[in-house]
């Protein structure tokens, strides 16, 4: 019965780690883009809205 490698074992580890490092810079990204649409439209109601008026 043979032992596996140690070493193909760090690569296969490492190359997942590298993959799951990819996948969560993408949700990041993703999740930014989402975010600054909503901060676009809060920046123009702070601009356009007339100070003064009540909004409750």
């Amino acid at each position: 019965m043979s032992r596996p490698d140690p070493i193909l074992n760090e690569f296969a580890r490492i190359e997942a780690l590298r993959a799951e490092l990819r996948r969560l810079r993408g949700e990041v990204l993703r999740l930014e883009e989402d975010n600054r649409v909503p901060q676009e439209r809060i920046a123009f109601l702070v601009r356009e809205v007339p100070r003064g008026i009540s909004t409750s």
